[in-house]
């Protein structure tokens, strides 16, 4: 069994692919860890101003130290107001002044002599900022220097949640969930938490970046050990060997489950490292209930020993998603049924979590759940029970045990599926074959004489989309983009409902016209606002009642949507205008749809629709030459009459079909909806009329843009088929195509939604999504033209090894 272990190993990273994206998993996490460490919270501050903060609190008691933030939010506050006052008093009237008076009295008294032009700020350069930053501190550790009072109370409560009507029903899972709460936590009165930095602890242990990336790299692996060997062949030839059953497939399980463990440990002591390093971890006996977000915890844990039970409950997890997962990869028999089995059982899991509440009766299929699992923030920093037939169980042990079960189960499964499986081929190919074979011999009774017909097209749909499932991925892709889009609805408030009725004035008439019906519109607003100074003036004089002069206000404050509407309008036909005087051409309508089109979050939207094109053309497409090659079909095709050229050229038919279609699927839906709300106004209209298209040099019409956008983007599909199909035929592996075109197609779009990027000219994705192209600069045409030339070189390439003789 050594010996089998150690070439399971071997094999595994017997190439350099498997090693590269090891490491790049491992480096992309810790990358993603410091940034994390670097993102501002509430955009105030970042998590190392919380441990300056705390370094000033050193050796304070969690009550001295409550004292004293209490003090600095104090003293800020009244910096501000006094600030305010300095500001706003001199145009403020009587009443104003007396009622601002009247409200900050008590702390007005309290600092009356406070120099507003000194500098009070101690740890960040915004004012509002250190009070943001400030007032967040003091609410943790106040809730840990009453931390006893919180205990102390939650009998109390029990009492009188018990006693009332909504929860008094002894027979209830509320009264007995209720009943059973305070008794847990008894063992931890008396209980005295410091007041110590929880950033460090909080980064080392919820990072869900991790979670995913361990996700994937467990991915990886189980398509590497049985499906890339299935794919490859390798398996018949390891079957009839005498340790070919059993002793190989727990072979390759036990290999899996290392690795999973291995991984897990290297990618979470990566986060351990990096969170004492940038921020520290803090005293490692204060109890768990110190941290941040486990206050509530009732288990008498100190921070060492929770991130033991942490790393513990991690690794478990590892195992459970490792032998899950290789075992669905036992039971496919292809990488496209394995990549979409896994997915659906992710996501299925995943909407269990999210969708149940934990008192539900359904609320085992929340806590019995792989998510469940991952999130250990939840189970371990709350007290849980779910609702069993009435009776309250808590979740931990639940989930544990559930663990054990599936990982077990998940093995059982695996081993008996690969020893007793007699064939390499699946069972749907058999049905086929089956069917196939009637059907011949039928024609061959009908026709006496079997005339052999060929159809190479033919036979390459089959292989594509049969064979290789690509039709059930395009219905997957079609099945996602349509819950994508399928609750689209246009929210229209009056704002917008006041802009659309101003823009309307203007559409179909000339501007001279338009300017008028504005300005009468403007001299009614500026009306109204006299009218309400004169009426400010007569009230302070005493001309007017409050009541008079409430009513005018309110008059006032009724307009306020209408004059939001009519400011966007207004400067929408100034900008209209200046092109016009400019000599260009544009026109004036309703732009809220080519807005949500084309503006950041139109932008953002098409990005990830890129993103979920390149994901259904590297899975639907790795197989297209790898196939061939690993099953030795690509001897016997070089060596016929049209094996050569002619069989690449419908392979490359096919494909440039299958990417048509996900390509319509990936971009049109979007397009639909928001033309079906919002209408076709404007799509002849000059690109100048848009300010978002302010930059174009050219006069065409806005549906020229979108055709040019189109075909970038198409472009950019065949670039990316191109590539795909290239790396099919010079790895002749379909599991590092799927990896390698993911990784290159995938990151730019991760990296652009992460924020850590913009356009990414080392990828193809500013051509899969068309945005630079009204931007026509020297680098950008450079650009287009390069990848262009690459794409053309990609089906050169693949053509000539797949022609070569």
């Amino acid at each position: 069994m050594a010996k089998l272990l150690y070439f399971e190993m071997k094999k595994l990273f017997s190439g350099k692919l498997m090693a590269s994206l090891l490491l790049f998993l491992f480096l992309f996490n810790g990358l993603m860890v410091y940034r994390e460490s670097q993102t501002k919270i509430n955009w105030s501050y970042t998590k190392a101003d919380v441990g300056r903060v705390y370094d000033s609190l050193e050796g304070m008691t969690a009550l001295e130290a409550e004292t004293y933030l209490a003090e600095r939010i104090e003293l800020l506050e009244a910096v501000d107001v006094w600030r305010q006052w300095a500001d706003g008093s001199p145009e403020w009237n009587k009443d104003e002044r007396q009622s601002f008076l009247d409200y900050h009295e008590e702390l007005m008294e309290q600092y009356p002599d406070l120099d507003i032009e000194a500098g009070y700020l101690l740890y960040l350069r915004n004012f509002y900022s250190e009070q943001k930053l400030l007032n967040d501190m003091y609410d943790q550790v106040s809730a840990v220097a009453h931390y006893g009072e919180y205990l102390n109370g939650l009998e109390e409560e029990a009492k009188i949640m018990t006693s009332s009507s909504l929860f008094g029903n002894p027979g209830t899972f509320s009264y007995r969930n209720i009943e059973k709460t305070p008794p847990v936590y008894e063992h931890l009165k008396g209980t005295v938490l410091p007041a110590e930095d929880s950033e460090g602890v909080l980064l080392a242990t919820e990072s869900r970046i991790t979670d995913l990336l361990l996700l994937c790299l467990i991915f990886i692996l189980a398509l590497s050990m049985l499906i890339g060997e299935r794919d490859s062949g390798t398996l018949l030839l390891i079957k009839p060997a005498k340790k070919g059953y059993l002793e190989t497939i727990t072979a390759k399980l036990l290999t899996m489950l290392f690795l999973a463990v291995t991984g897990t440990m290297l990618f979470y002591g990566t986060d351990f490292l990096l969170a004492e390093w940038l921020l520290g971890l803090g005293s490692m006996d204060r109890p768990i209930q110190s941290v941040a977000g486990y206050l509530t915890s009732p288990y008498a844990l100190t921070v060492g020993r929770y991130l033991v039970v942490f790393l513990i409950t991690k690794v478990l997890t590892a195992v459970v998603y490792a032998s899950l997962l290789f075992c669905l990869c036992t039971v496919c028999r292809n990488g496209v049924s394995a990549c979409l089995s896994m997915g659906a059982v992710l996501l299925l899991e995943f909407v269990l979590y999210l969708t149940i509440g934990i008192h539900s009766w359904l609320s085992p299929l929340k806590v019995i759940n792989l998510v469940c699992m991952a999130d250990t923030t939840w189970f371990y920093g709350n007290y849980l029970n779910m609702n069993v037939f009435g009776y309250p169980v808590n979740v931990v042990p639940v989930c544990v045990g559930a663990a054990f079960m599936v990982a077990v189960l998940s093995c059982v499964i695996s081993l008996r599926r690969f020893v007793t499986e007699a064939s390499a081929l699946s069972a749907e190919n058999r049905v086929t074959a089956f069917v196939r074979a009637r059907l011949k011999k039928r024609q061959k009774r009908g026709r006496g004489k079997l005339r052999i017909q060929v159809n190479l097209l033919g036979k390459e749909f089959y292989k594509v989309l049969v064979m290789e499932r690509a039709w059930l991925l395009l219905v997957v892709f079609a099945l996602l983009q349509w819950n994508s889009y399928r609750g689209f609805k246009t929210y229209m408030d009056s704002e917008e409902a006041f802009y659309r009725y101003y823009i309307s004035w203007a559409e179909d008439v000339p501007l001279t016209e338009a300017a008028r019906k504005y300005k009468e519109e403007d001299a009614r607003f500026r009306q109204l606002d006299r009218a309400v100074s004169d009426g400010k003036k007569a009230y302070d004089a005493g001309e007017l009642t409050y009541e008079e002069y409430m009513e005018l206000t309110m008059e006032l404050q009724a307009t306020y949507n209408a004059r939001q509407g009519f400011s966007r309008a207004v400067a929408q036909y100034e900008y209209v205008l200046s092109q016009v005087r400019a000599g260009e051409e544009a026109e004036l309508f309703c732009t809220t749809g080519w807005e949500n089109l084309l503006g950041p979050a139109g932008q953002r939207e098409d990005v990830m629709n890129a993103g979920k094109l390149a994901f259904f053309l590297a899975v639907g497409l790795a197989a297209v030459f790898s196939v061939e090659k690993t099953t030795g079909m690509e001897l016997l095709l070089k060596s016929s009459i049209r094996g050569r050229g002619s069989v690449c050229l419908r392979k490359y038919a096919v494909c440039i079909l299958y990417g048509t279609a996900a390509f319509l699927l990936a971009f049109l839906p979007r397009y639909l909806v928001i033309f079906s709300a919002y209408g076709t106004a404007g799509l002849s209209a000059p690109l100048k009329s848009l300010s978002l298209l302010g930059d174009v040099s050219c006069h065409a019409p806005l549906w020229v843009y979108l055709v040019l956008v189109g075909v970038s983007r198409y472009l950019g599909m065949l670039a990316a088929v191109g590539l795909i199909l290239w790396l099919s035929k010079r790895t002749g592996n379909m599991i590092h195509t799927i990896l390698i075109s993911v990784l290159f197609l995938l990151l730019p779009v991760f990296l652009f939604l992460m924020g850590l990027c913009g356009e990414t000219y080392f990828s193809l994705l500013p051509m899969m999504t068309g945005y630079s192209m009204y931007r026509l600069t020297a680098g950008r045409i450079v650009y287009w033209c390069a990848v262009a030339a690459i794409g053309i070189w990609f089906y050169i390439q693949s053509y000539e090894e797949g022609s070569a003789s």
